[in-house]
């Protein structure tokens, strides 16, 4: 992609999907600043690579969620290259923890940098890109902003809210020849991804249709698109780079994980596979939804694996109203009370 004489500014432009997309940038012809909060010397190789390929850079430590950072970061921009073409709000922050945990400082901590920062600097870049009418806004919200997630609440709503503000900002600004737009990455190697387990990262593997987890670059890529002139009639869109999880899929099976030193065996879904495969073996959980402990049996599956079936069985007779078949949970209480059992 042609990004010759563009200037962009790539928050969290250190590593994993911030570093990828600022050397996409550079090798596309852009010079690039490169912001970063406490990593200096992640942000300074991504500055010294884009140096030696012949393209101007520099990096700058701001902390996107606050204020008189975010304009000490455009100004320096400003003072470097007199312009700003294009800005990737990358930075974030995350980490599970069960909701009642969730105290107000992780709360704030979380929608300061991943939403407020976002917004402080998009309101910088605007004032800098609306006089010269053109530029280009990419956000990078999450697959957890698009479905949630149950241990991640604080992310799951920046994100969301990130996607509201995406549309917004598009709508206001799109009169002034920018666009806004979203990118929201499925699961991704990254450093800490690698240190995991091989179980584990197999159970991230399964969730997508293609087969693995994508890299920094495959979310990249799908930047790099926003941020070209080949997407200069697209505005407030999000572009799911998740590998197909979030396509719909009448896919269940039964699988199992160790967790808190015990075999879990679940039917579940795509994204059910997900958490329990990854969040369950981090964190001792309860069992979620129709998760049930059975130790294991000679055949690989539970050994009350049979029994469940019979119920199933008897319980398929009784009908919900409009014939919908119910499914038992508790078990004992299919056969005389099939109206009081959730159907799936």
């Amino acid at each position: 992609m042609d990004f010759n004489g563009r200037v962009a500014l790539v928050t969290g432009g250190g590593r994993g999907i911030g570093r990828a997309t600022a050397l996409g940038l550079a090798r596309g012809g852009a010079d690039v600043i490169v912001n970063y909060l406490r990593d200096c010397d992640s942000a300074n190789e991504v500055v010294e690579i884009i140096r030696s390929s012949g393209r101007k850079a520099v990096s700058v430590q701001a902390d996107v969620g606050s204020q008189p950072e975010v304009e000490a970061l455009f100004a320096q921009v400003d003072s470097s290259f007199g312009k700003l073409d294009i800005l990737v709000n990358n930075a974030a922050l995350g980490g599970p923890k069960p909701l009642e945990e969730i105290d107000l400082d992780f709360w704030d901590r979380i929608l300061r940098t991943n939403l407020t920062g976002p917004f402080l600097c998009t309101q910088a870049a605007a004032k800098r890109m609306i006089p010269r009418r053109y530029g280009r806004i990419v956000n990078l919200s999450s697959l957890a902003g698009v479905r949630g997630g149950d241990m991640n609440s604080a992310y799951t709503a920046s994100k969301a809210g990130l996607m509201g503000f995406t549309k917004s900002a598009a709508r206001y600004l799109g009169k002034h020849n920018i666009t806004v737009n979203c990118v929201s990455p499925g699961p991704i190697e990254t450093e800490f991804s690698r240190q995991l387990p091989e179980h584990m990262r197999a159970n991230v593997a399964k969730l997508s249709a293609l087969g693995h987890a994508g890299t920094p670059e495959d979310a990249a890529d799908a930047i790099l698109f926003f941020a070209s002139d080949l997407s200069r009639h697209v505005t407030g869109q999000m572009i799911l780079a998740d590998g197909g999880i979030e396509m719909p899929s009448s896919e269940r099976e039964r699988f199992e994980v160790q967790s808190c030193g015990r075999t879990r065996s679940f039917e579940y879904g795509r994204m059910g596979r997900f958490w329990a495969g990854i969040v369950g073996p981090l964190r001792c959980l309860p069992t979620p939804g129709r998760a049930r402990v059975m130790p294991k049996g000679e055949d690989g599956y539970g050994k009350s694996d049979a029994r469940e079936q019979r119920s199933r069985s008897v319980c398929r007779d009784a009908q919900f109203p409009g014939g919908r078949p119910c499914f038992p949970e508790p078990r004992d209480r299919c056969r005389s009370d099939p109206g009081s059992h959730r159907n799936p």
